[in-house]
């Protein structure tokens, strides 16, 4: 869980305001994890206020493929979006 933190809290802007996050395996009406807390659920899981959350860093992954749609480079900061 305390990794977890740690990347939420150097990769996301949760500590500014709202983040846009719509995480990969979620539905529903909580879909979207505009919170440090929803998105800390999605990662690690064990919160009740996410029920259906496992925890999708946990799950073991070892390759995954990207096929982007399209990437957006707009001076330092780059936007895709497509499959992985």
């Amino acid at each position: 869980k305390a990794e977890a933190e740690a990347v939420l809290d150097g990769a996301y802007g949760y500590g500014i305001g709202p983040v846009l996050f719509k995480p990969t395996l979620t539905t529903g009406n909580q879909t979207f994890r505009t919170t440090r807390e929803g998105a800390l659920a999605y990662f690690v899981g064990g919160n009740p206020k996410y029920p259906k959350d496992g925890g999708f860093a946990l799950k073991g992954w070892r390759k995954c493929e990207i096929q982007n749609a399209a990437v957006l480079i707009n001076g330092n900061t780059a936007t895709t979006t497509g499959n992985v």
